[in-house]
């Protein structure tokens, strides 16, 4: 009726199925800042625990706190419950948690309290990274003028750095951080760079425009209206599947890129090298090529060697090492998991049944030729060479714990998480023909060698991660060694053993050149070893390499001796003389028995004690080779002198073993203690 008032409830529909499933107008916001300068602190799985606790704070009208149960958020981060709990010790965690209060209900059934939902306090604005934070008290001292008072040279410092241009990169420090740093806002940088004591001046009404000024620099520094801007769909349903660090590649390599919806303006590629991609996600080189190999990665980006202008086609040209990498990025819309792909079939022929002989309701007339929707992986996004389909053979577990599996929104289809561990191929969408072939053979429990069981017994493999490891047929002796034998060569694992446990368990591949390794024989390894050591300090080689083994040899030698490759190969190339063949290694030095001495007998004591540590924290062949043959030479004053019995074991330890020795020694002695390497004939 004309002038009558009603309430209309309006409610949007999408209008394909691809929209339907991936919601494209649910979006999650990350600061550049936020990728540029803390991911590579952070790691990327902490980074993303990060983001998800702040997704939880935008629907909580973007308050600084929020309530949500573990099992919430292992979903939406793609990580366990153990995971999460490690992820608040790690360095820099607490800068953006700043408290988790376990909160407890009364439960009346059972006549105690149990643990609730957690609730976290976080900081919703970046804070300045720890080189930005070195690297401004730098530049004040180097602006703030002298025999002034330190509030008006302070004013002073910051009007010229509100004024210099591209500051971001002038105020970042590129050297090591010697001491660990505190999270501080610009102010109190500032404060504590030209001493000056806000307390006393806190009438002082100079001290608010000091104020107004670090929120300024902060803003320029920070610069929080530049933001990367995606899919909730990819937070929640890709992240698992990719992995953490992946994730964060295509996130990195969106970012550098541009598409503007309005305009359809589209920049997707990116030339960058990828020692610099690796840097940018807190991985190694290495690690980054075995992301790569990620079936699910061309959904997102493909790569190709930039084109050299200033090369013919026809002029043979060697190719230079380190030449950058151009990545061709997807920017436009998000591809369909496996899951949702099968789902989205069985929807379409649903429809296609209901609607072939159905009638229209509008015009009632029998629907004899019906309109197909569109069904698309991606909407107005033309790559060739990238498959819509996923991959055949590849299966790729998720973080997360079994039982979460049950509390996540699934469709019907194949289970997700570890529970696809022993499953083959449990993630992919299987054929008529495989569906009867899997119905027909079921497949054999594949038993495991005693070698294996010992294996994880020496390692101290715990369940549940014992079963399930042995439960995998695809896991070996050689693999298990493979993937200890590339923890060892990386300094910057803090537990090794944890790092490799989580390897086997998502059944990832271990780099080639240690597969190799881990076959090798003990006495072939003390003949690499003997070699290195020749080769490193210039003496004839006293052994021969068999050719078969030389690229092997070199490999080694590369990751375990630090020699370059090609140096290595020059030198085995060399002819030998009779004389170097039959030369053989310098006769000992006849050492004198030494009288009983308590302390001495002591120090033996405790290091044969910390050898039984050491021993179930490394593989046998690691201890057997590196930690058996040493012995303690001095003991004083909390510093263990060991006995390396050679030159290149001694460097060997000191780069690759130190802090694990220091650590299984504090334990020991019970004081913090440190070991220094040493040659009995050069000790005195």
């Amino acid at each position: 009726m004309p002038g009558e008032d009603k309430l209309l409830h309006l409610q949007g529909v999408y209008n394909t199925l691809y929209s339907a499933t991936t919601r494209p107008d649910f979006r999650f916001v990350v600061s550049r800042y936020f990728i540029d300068e803390w991911v590579p602190l952070l790691g990327p799985s902490l980074a993303w625990l990060i983001v998800g606790l702040r997704q939880q704070c935008f629907w909580n009208r973007r308050r600084d706190w929020c309530i949500v149960d573990k099992a919430t958020l292992a979903r939406e981060t793609a990580l366990d419950e153990r995971t999460i709990e490690r992820c608040f010790k790690k360095p820099f965690s607490d800068w953006f948690i700043v408290d988790v209060s376990h909160r407890y209900q009364y439960r009346s059934q059972i006549g105690k309290k149990v643990r609730d939902k957690n609730r976290y306090q976080l900081l919703l604005d970046e804070p300045l990274s720890p080189r930005h934070q070195i690297g401004l008290a730098a530049l004040l001292h180097e602006l703030a003028p002298a025999n002034t008072e330190p509030l008006l040279a302070a004013l002073a410092a910051l009007d010229a750095l509100l004024a210099l241009p591209h500051l971001s990169d002038k105020i970042t420090y590129t050297g090591p951080l010697l001491q660990p740093i505190q999270r501080r806002t610009v102010l109190e940088v500032v404060a504590d760079t030209l001493a000056i004591n806000l307390a006393d001046l806190a009438g002082d009404e100079r001290v608010i425009l000091l104020d107004q000024r670090c929120s300024e620099l902060h803003n320029l520094i920070v610069q929080p209206n530049k933001i990367y801007v995606g899919w909730q769909y990819f937070r929640l349903e890709w992240v698992r599947l990719l992995g953490h660090a992946l994730a964060w590649v295509i996130i990195y390599l969106r970012r550098h890129c541009f598409w503007d919806e309005a305009s359809g303006e589209l920049r997707d590629t990116l030339t960058v090298y990828k020692k610099n991609l690796a840097a940018a996600i807190n991985q190694t080189p290495r690690n980054l090529a075995n992301l790569m190999d990620n079936p699910y990665a061309p959904l997102f980006f493909t790569t190709s060697n930039p084109a050299d202008p200033a090369q013919e086609p026809a002029t043979p040209r060697k190719e230079p090492r380190n030449r950058p990498t151009l990545y061709q990025v997807r920017m436009v819309d998000e591809p369909l998991t496996p899951g949702d792909q099968q789902q989205v079939a069985t929807t379409l022929r649903q429809r296609l049944r209901d609607e072939f002989y159905g009638q229209d309701p509008e015009n009632g007339q029998l629907n004899l030729f019906p309109m197909l929707d569109r069904l698309s992986n991606r909407q107005d996004f033309a790559y060739g060479q990238v498959p819509e389909k996923m991959p055949v053979n590849y299966r790729k577990e998720c973080r997360l714990e079994e039982d979460l599996s049950e509390k996540m929104p699934q469709h019907a289809g194949p289970l997700i998480g570890k529970n696809a561990a022993t499953l083959k191929d449990s993630l992919l969408i299987p054929s008529e023909s495989e569906k009867i072939q899997q119905q027909q053979i079921q497949p054999a429990v594949a038993a495991k060698s005693i070698g294996l069981e010992m294996m994880l017994d020496d390692l101290s493999v715990q369940e549940p991660a014992r079963s399930k490891l042995l439960a995998n047929p695809d896991l070996t002796v050689v693999k298990v060694g493979a993937w200890f034998l590339y923890a060892e060569t990386q300094p910057n694992l803090t537990d090794p053993q944890s790092y490799v446990i989580k390897r086997l368990l998502a059944n990832d591949p271990p780099p080639k050149e240690f597969l190799t390794f881990a076959r090798l024989d003990d006495v072939t390894w003390s003949l690499f070893e003997e070699a290195a050591q020749a080769l490193r300090t210039g003496q004839p080689l006293t052994t021969t390499i068999a050719p078969e083994l030389l690229d092997t040899f070199v490999s080694w030698a590369e990751f375990y001796a630090g020699l370059d490759p090609a140096e290595t190969k020059y030198l085995l190339s060399l002819p030998k003389t009779e004389a170097d063949l039959t030369a053989g290694p310098p006769a000992a030095i006849d050492q004198s028995q030494q009288p009983s001495d308590p302390r001495r007998d002591l120090a033996h004591n405790l290091w044969r004690a910390t050898l039984a540590q050491l021993q179930l924290q490394m593989t046998r062949q690691t201890f057997d080779t590196w930690l058996k043959p040493t012995e303690v030479l001095d003991y004083r004053e909390s510093v263990f002198v060991i006995d390396a019995k050679s030159a290149f074991a001694k460097d060997w330890l000191e780069n690759k073993l130190v802090k694990t020795i220091e650590l299984a020694l504090t334990n020991v002695v019970g004081e913090p203690t440190r070991v220094r390497f040493a040659l009995r004939e050069r000790f005195s």
